[in-house]
């Protein structure tokens, strides 16, 4: 089942793919050509319930992040910091019936971010309706735009 929805959930806007399937591929090329503060994509069941990887521009520098979420405990599961001057930072996210995988890069290059348990954003754990918004998004309280220049998805298995 394919269904392309925008979205604006508490200060995120973007652009989501609803996912029933148990094993999928998604890849996504993020281009900041401003100084958005955070940008990336996210396995959203709902607001207390959901693995973002993103690219975050902070003081220190810019950082790919895996941020996870269930319930009350959010935590960094990943991270790595990125040269400043790139145009384009690719992010990817690959299901294996149990597990999500994060990365970061492309190819070879590609930082292993992290893995996270698919059953907190299933139906049985976090409940609500079945399935997971796989979408594209941008925080930023300055209303700083990222461009996404490519959202390839590939389905595996069935």
């Amino acid at each position: 089942m394919r269904l392309w929805k925008t979205f604006n959930i508490q200060k995120r806007e973007g652009i989501a793919y609803y996912n029933t399937q148990s094993e999928f591929e998604t890849e996504l090329l993020v281009a900041l050509k401003t100084d958005a503060k955070e940008a990336g994509i996210t396995c959203y069941m709902d607001e207390s319930q959901h693995y973002d990887v993103a690219i975050f521009r902070e003081e220190d520098g810019v950082k790919a992040k895996l941020r996870l979420r269930t319930g009350d405990a959010i935590g960094i599961a990943g991270e790595v910091t990125l040269p400043q001057d790139l145009s384009e930072y690719h992010l990817r996210i690959v299901s294996e019936h149990e597990w999500y995988h994060f990365y970061c890069g492309q190819g070879a290059n590609a930082a292993y971010l992290g893995k996270a348990r698919a059953k907190y954003l299933s139906t049985e754990v976090a409940g609500g309706f079945t399935g997971v918004l796989l979408a594209m998004y941008v925080i930023d309280e300055t209303g700083k735009k990222a461009e996404f220049t490519e959202f390839t998805w590939t389905q595996k298995g069935h």
